[in-house]
């Protein structure tokens, strides 16, 4: 089944606070299931219980749909995601060939990064038209931007496909570089820009059928797939072991295919997001057939190393070693 067991939740919690609850509870080892945010606070816990001379071990196993931790190979639940946002890409598309100049845009999840649009409009060849993501900057207007693009696939295929992350609406600009102020969700936005430029004041501005797709949590909510659940168990029962060898304040992951143990700290100020200089962006650029847009004010990485799933780390506030060797 989908969900958790164990329960969810986004408390802002003092790592004393935390600590206090592991030295009621008397525990020898946690084990902790979460994105960034969950990691820098079993971090700060680790420092917490190291201050008290505690021997708890912590143990982590990192877990987000938008696979946005550094260092590792992918995190678990990424790849039913992608399973799941790719039924919804069928869906636009499928309605978006049905009406006459269909405009079909699939808004995903993906606040700092674009991993789930990119690879489920690449699990969808042929059907997507453009794929927006957080860290690849685009224009609305001119003849290089979003709408005169889109208005030429509509004049000559009939129909175009978008697949929008959630987060792309910090990197819109003007004609001129400048930010453009995005107001609420990006996906009821960016459907207003379209009826609004699709008005029928001229031929390449004829009405457009528009068809708005947003799954929202239905793609994280799915039963996991076979290859989660064999990733899952078997980054459990990695962490159990280096736990039970001594280890504390680590996570568990796959690095280059190998199950490795990682400090935490090593993940201090780091996040994972989508190389859109890459090779694997490459691949979904010929894809879709969607131009560079605007280049220069794109995300930038920390090196050249590129991930299975097309990742690169970034470190907030300069860049730094990411601790992956060539």
């Amino acid at each position: 089944q989908g969900g958790t067991l164990l329960g969810t939740s986004r408390p802002q919690r003092p790592a004393r606070d935390l600590a206090d609850g592991v030295e009621r509870a008397g525990l020898d080892a946690l084990f902790v299931v979460g994105g960034d945010g969950t990691m820098r606070g079993a971090n700060a816990l680790c420092d917490e219980l190291a201050a008290r001379g505690s021997t708890c071990c912590v143990a982590v196993v990192p877990k987000t749909i938008d696979n946005d931790i550094p260092l590792v190979d992918r995190s678990f639940g990424f790849d039913t995601a992608v399973a799941e946002a790719k039924r919804f890409v069928d869906v636009a598309a499928v309605e978006a060939r049905s009406f006459p100049r269909g405009l079909g845009v699939v808004r995903l999840m993906g606040r700092d990064a674009g991993f789930l649009a990119v690879h489920a409009a690449l699990a969808a060849p042929g059907d997507v038209d453009a794929c927006l993501v957080p860290e690849k900057a685009f224009a609305l207007d001119g003849p290089d931007g979003l709408l005169a693009y889109v208005a030429d696939r509509l004049e000559r295929r009939g129909s175009a496909v978008l697949v929008v992350a959630e987060g792309v609406g910090a990197r819109v600009v003007d004609g001129a570089g400048e930010s453009v102020e995005v107001s609420g969700d990006v996906g009821p936005w960016l459907c207003d820009r379209f009826r609004d430029f699709f008005d029928g004041s001229s031929p390449l501005r004829a009405k457009a059928s528009l068809k708005y797709v947003d799954p929202s949590y239905a793609v994280r909510a799915a039963p996991s797939n076979a290859a989660d659940t064999i990733f899952c168990s078997r980054l459990a029962q990695h962490a159990v072991h280096g736990a039970l060898a001594g280890y504390t304040a680590f996570a568990v992951g796959a690095v280059n295919t190998h199950l490795a143990e990682i400090p935490l700290s090593d993940f201090a100020n780091r996040a994972a997001v989508c190389s859109v200089s890459g090779r694997l962006f490459g691949d979904l650029v010929r894809s879709t057939g969607q131009p560079s847009f605007v280049r220069e004010y794109d995300a930038v990485c920390d090196d050249d190393l590129e991930s299975p799933t097309g990742g690169c780390v970034v470190t907030w506030g300069g860049p730094t070693e990411t601790g992956v060797v060539k």
